[in-house]
């Protein structure tokens, strides 16, 4: 009988997603007063191209979500604050299209609703993880998954719509002297 040495394997090497988070399905969409005020649009395409390509790279190509490889999206990544209105810029993450639109629910189109919520709550569910019955319950789900549970209260919603959020971008360490002139400056923090 003929003993097999041991093979030494480079785990930088294998084919397989560095992190598996589904948690990020609970991620909130960025308030709609912030749509036109985003790293993205602010800092531009060459900067946007360059860390969406670096989120993609960080986790090996695969979805950050579920685990799945093939066409991602970058999605960045906010904490919101409810109560001050303020948006904090986190970074951006590997999403699959499925996971990415599950977080944008919302904005998808209607005949594509279903399937996404039921995907997206598979996902959840195969990791143990509480599932919304809809995107809308989903809302105090998260809060619970967070251990800080928050009714989603008429006040709760009206912040979320409120006009007056304001996008904190310090993470970035950008130069504040480029937005001396932006016609939103009031509302970013730099």
């Amino acid at each position: 009988m003929k003993l097999l040495r041991p093979v030494k394997i480079n785990l930088a090497d294998v084919d397989v997603p560095r992190i598996v988070q589904p948690e990020l399905l609970y991620h909130f969409p960025i308030p709609p007063a912030l749509h036109r005020l985003n790293p993205r649009l602010l800092l531009g395409k060459r900067w946007w191209n360059k860390t969406r390509k670096a989120a993609y790279r960080s986790n090996r190509g695969f979805c950050q979500a579920c685990g799945v490889s093939g066409r991602l999206d970058a999605h960045e990544r906010y904490e919101l604050d409810f109560k001050k209105l303020i948006a904090t810029y986190q970074d951006a993450v590997p999403l699959c299209r499925n996971c990415h639109m599950y977080i944008h629910w919302l904005s998808c189109p209607l005949h594509r609703k279903v399937g996404i919520l039921k995907k997206g709550n598979a996902i959840l569910l195969n990791a143990g993880l509480p599932v919304a019955k809809t995107k809308m319950d989903s809302l105090q789900t998260v809060y619970v998954h967070e251990q800080v549970f928050v009714q989603y209260t008429t006040e709760f919603r009206r912040n979320f719509w409120s006009p007056d959020w304001k996008l904190d971008l310090t993470v970035l360490k950008l130069n504040k002297s480029k937005f001396r002139k932006h016609p939103e400056r009031e509302r970013l923090i730099l």
